[in-house]
């Protein structure tokens, strides 16, 4: 037996199916046509999380300093991302819209212009090498001559 309740009648299993379909159908047009608000979530989120905030007592500038290693390191962090996006070929997120020729001709530029910016600005830190190249937003095409090349020429060479 079947019974919630939203529901006015009780299914029994020894019901033929057509009637337990029709029940079940009877329910969901209830349900949905009922006097309850329906609301999505994406549109419910943004309203629990203002009142989730407003009730916090968590200090956000002083979490965000705890988080992104001090308040000097942060403002670091917004400078190098503000270079990023003013830069007219490195602030470009438009990959997925391209050919592959198009992708690999500009992926070349790009990186061009991202190791010309490092030397202009005179980037050597790790660190900040990193959050330049996260700002970008995309990977570039010399990941695995970042991540594998330089590395072995580092710790097996002599």
């Amino acid at each position: 037996m079947l019974k919630s309740k939203w529901m006015t009648k009780t299914i029994t299993f020894d019901q033929p199916q057509h009637h337990i379909t029709s029940h079940i159908n009877h329910l969901t047009f209830q349900f949905t046509t009922s006097s309850a608000i329906v609301m999505e979530l994406k549109d419910l989120a943004p309203l629990l999380l203002k009142k989730e905030r407003a009730n916090g007592d968590i200090d956000v500038s002083l979490l965000t300093h705890i988080l992104r290693n001090g308040k000097l390191a942060n403002e670091r962090r917004k400078q190098l991302v503000a270079l990023i996006e003013q830069h007219p070929v490195l602030s470009d997120r438009d990959m997925m819209f391209r050919n592959h020729t198009e992708r690999y001709e500009f992926g070349l530029k790009k990186v061009w212009h991202f190791v010309q910016f490092l030397k202009d600005q005179h980037i050597t830190d790790q660190k900040e090498l990193e959050i330049m190249y996260a700002a970008l937003g995309e990977p570039l095409c010399i990941d695995v001559h970042l991540s594998m090349f330089i590395p072995t020429l580092e710790n097996q060479g002599t």
